[in-house]
């Protein structure tokens, strides 16, 4: 769906402003980036605004999005699957954390810092300029964050970064062979 509206608005555009856009190529790819990113900001916001839970659900948002930035993570492959998955997990998460008391917190904080220090930075091979051997610092900056969580003892942010941590996760799939007679 995102690709369909992507193609049809750069198409719209490259044909009806020849001089002023550049390549189909590269109008197409930003309309993706600029949806694929706008999109679940915006349907976040309008929940928080009608549920009355904007400043929970930016906070979830911002906890979550700024642990990624720095431990990495599992990516959807789909952009489509992608918005829909992002766009529940926060909102589910802005909802759920009502549940997480302080002993709760707690053990969701030491097992996302274990997480990260096991994990971390995880699947960012490809999408930094980092170079590999700085990457420690990556996983520092994460662990400083889960302490950060610890300390303040808010269960909405707990509860963003555990889930976050838990997409660093990787177990390499091991290959199968069946034998075919």
């Amino acid at each position: 769906m995102i690709n369909y509206f992507s193609e049809f608005i750069a198409r719209w555009l490259t044909n009806n402003y020849k001089d002023e856009m550049p390549s189909y190529q590269k109008t197409r790819y930003s309309i993706k980036l600029i949806i694929t990113n706008l999109l679940p900001l915006l349907l976040i916001f309008g929940y928080g605004l009608y549920s009355d839970t904007l400043i929970k659900c930016l906070i979830c948002l911002l906890s979550f999005s700024i642990l990624r930035q720095f431990s990495g993570g599992f990516h959807l492959k789909n952009a489509d699957i992608c918005i829909v998955a992002s766009t529940l997990l926060i909102l589910s998460i802005t909802e759920i954390s009502v549940y997480v008391n302080d002993s709760l917190s707690i053990v969701f904080n030491i097992i996302s810092f274990l997480l990260c220090l096991i994990f971390s930075p995880s699947k960012i091979n490809n999408s930094t300029r980092i170079r590999k051997e700085n990457f420690h610092i990556f996983k520092i900056i994460s662990l400083i964050l889960i302490i950060f969580s610890l300390i303040l003892k808010n269960p909405t942010v707990t509860l963003a970064m555990f889930m976050q941590a838990l997409t660093l996760i990787h177990i390499p799939a091991k290959e199968v062979i069946v034998n075919e007679e």
